[in-house]
């Protein structure tokens, strides 16, 4: 009888889910409908230089704690739609975000590639908003809590950081570079093996907070929040989309 309800609720939710993404693709349709060819040429290079809008690991979300605190956001979940021959075929959880009252970023979960939990990263704040403590749970280190260090600039904004003690796969230290406004443009992760280099990584960010306008490739809803970002391969066709739901308080 348990497993009857579980398999009828497990169901239930995965018709939820593809009836919701059904209306959001019809949603886009009329967008495509309604946007000039200029608009898209524009808006799908400004891909390009952003990247996807769940920021991994980084502190990306920081810059979007004003919006998020206007719309009373509490969590937000973000999912990526493949698809085949511009038809959606699969969903699959790449990141969860968790803020407090005042929009800040206090929890995240980010997941490997086919949804299985990655890592989980908390954050504390003092009375002036500076991130007093974070902390990473990481797959290889059998989720055990792990604080990182971090230093800051005269502004109280982080420019590095680095775990504690080596987490296999991870990175050994992270920086961040702001512009003049004091919004994040770069973040960069640097990796090593028995102490020598092995790579890096860098996310590069526009330094505005919102695309010039509404496109088939960027969907806002009416409060300013995005609900989906497309990808586009060289002939035209739909790769892939992130779509992102929220929770308010």
């Amino acid at each position: 009888m348990v497993k009857s309800v579980t398999k009828i609720a497990v169901r239930a939710e995965q018709i939820r889910k593809k009836r919701h993404l059904v209306n959001l693709e019809s949603f886009i349709s009329l967008k495509r409908e309604n946007l000039c060819m200029k608009s898209c040429k524009l808006t799908l290079l400004m891909i390009l230089l952003v990247g996807p809008f769940c920021y991994s690991q980084d502190l990306k979300m920081l810059d979007f704690a004003p919006l998020m605190k206007k719309n009373r956001v509490h969590k937000r979940i973000c999912s990526t739609v493949k698809y085949q021959n511009n038809v959606p075929t699969d969903t699959i959880p790449f990141g969860l975000e968790e803020f407090d009252a005042n929009g800040r970023l206090v929890y995240y979960e980010e997941y490997y590639s086919r949804g299985k939990l990655k890592a989980k990263y908390r954050y504390g704040y003092d009375a002036n908003g500076v991130i007093t403590r974070s902390t990473v749970e990481h797959f290889s280190n059998d989720f055990q809590l792990i604080n990182l260090i971090n230093v800051f600039d005269a502004s109280g904004r982080i420019t590095e950081r680095k775990p504690e003690i080596s987490i296999q796969n991870f990175w050994t230290v992270e920086k961040y570079t702001y512009n003049s406004g004091g919004v994040l443009v770069t973040s960069e992760q640097f990796y090593e093996s028995n102490g020598k280099p092995t790579g890096a990584t860098k996310n590069n960010y526009l330094p505005h907070l919102k695309t010039p306008d509404d496109s088939i490739v960027y969907i806002y809803n009416s409060k300013e929040l995005m609900i989906l970002h497309r990808f586009y391969d060289e002939h035209g066709n739909v790769r892939s989309s992130k779509v992102y739901s929220y929770k308010h308080i």
